[in-house]
């Protein structure tokens, strides 16, 4: 019978508030000459939203609501026959000389399919509730443009708005088994800063900044192309918060095409020391914090805003000024 093992191995998250050490299997790995599962599956169509669209809704109201679906994956299940090719070994309770397999019967995350599957799951749901319950579409409408897979973002005018939305959200998803946990709004107290796709909010200040960068800056070494690269994508910014402060790695980069500089050849001197001088002071980055919501009481349907961003060539310095100005 034909089949598929897959491999894993233990993460261990000891900040995790619910699962510290949990299993991670590997789709991805083949052995010389054969396919990965991965490679033998379709992604099928992209149902998620773009982030940065949704960032953006997050921030159009006055209170930024977060939540997420509990064990997504698990809530959907595979059909027997497919079950032989997410098998996997572990070993036996009682004597751990001896090897078992076993076959995932749910959704395996990691999968190149799951996400799909997920996404069209929950658009299958939602599509068959906004028909049925006439109430509910409203919200529906919401939730359907608020998921990314299983992280729901959306924003609410009121807390009259918030309770009703939560208590239909919860009615409308628990029917299909998808449960919603971790709520947090604008307002809320955490002990923690929560996470809104990548970023990081306080919600109690309701305020977004940038996580900092755990990557090495290369600060002692020379830096080459690739890693100059390497650098720029680790900045996460899907909004540009922080783009004066990260332009100068990105017009690095640029010189550095234009120069011809092979991927691993190193900067210039005079690029080197640019860098240095810029990556010296990248802590900012965490320091570049907003408002959540872009929109006041006052001016609701037009919100006129002017950016200003001078860099100063002989000083390491940005000005940025965010000026807004009321609806006329």
């Amino acid at each position: 019978m034909p089949g598929h093992y897959l491999p894993h191995r233990p993460v261990i998250k000891s900040s995790s508030l619910t699962t510290k050490v949990r299993p991670v299997f590997d789709a991805s790995f083949k052995q010389p000459g054969y396919s990965s599962l991965n490679e033998c599956l379709s992604a099928g169509p992209s149902l998620s939203e773009q982030i940065s669209p949704l960032l953006i809704r997050f921030r159009t109201n006055a209170i930024g609501v977060i939540a997420d679906i509990k064990q997504a994956f698990l809530q959907l299940s595979v059909r027997p026959e497919d079950r032989n090719f997410l098998r996997f070994l572990w070993w036996n309770t009682e004597d751990r000389t001896k090897l078992e397999f076993f076959r995932h019967c749910r959704v395996v995350f990691g999968v190149t399919s799951s996400p799909f599957l997920l996404n069209a799951s929950v658009r299958h749901h939602l599509d068959s509730t906004e028909y049925q319950i006439e109430s509910l579409q409203a919200t529906v409408k919401k939730l359907k443009r608020g998921f990314y897979v299983d992280n729901l973002t959306i924003s609410v005018e009121n807390q009259q708005e918030l309770l009703e939305f939560k208590a239909q959200t919860m009615k409308i998803m628990n029917a299909a088994s998808f449960e919603l946990r971790f709520w947090a709004h604008t307002g809320t107290k955490h002990s923690e800063t929560q996470n809104v796709l990548g970023l990081k909010w306080d919600t109690e200040t309701d305020e977004l900044y940038c996580v900092s960068l755990e990557i090495d800056m290369g600060i002692s070494d020379n830096i080459s192309k690739r890693k100059l690269l390497s650098i720029v994508n680790s900045i996460y910014d899907p909004i540009g918060f922080t783009s004066p402060a990260t332009l100068l790695p990105k017009l690095l980069l640029q010189e550095a095409w234009r120069n011809k500089l092979d991927w691993d050849e190193e900067l210039t001197l005079d690029m080197q020391l640019r860098y240095r001088r810029w990556a010296k002071h990248i802590a900012i980055i965490e320091k570049c914090q907003f408002l959540s919501g872009y929109c006041t009481e006052i001016s609701k349907k037009l919100l006129y805003t002017y950016s200003l961003m001078l860099r100063l060539m002989d000083m390491p310095a940005v000005l940025f000024y965010d000026v807004k100005m009321k609806e006329r």
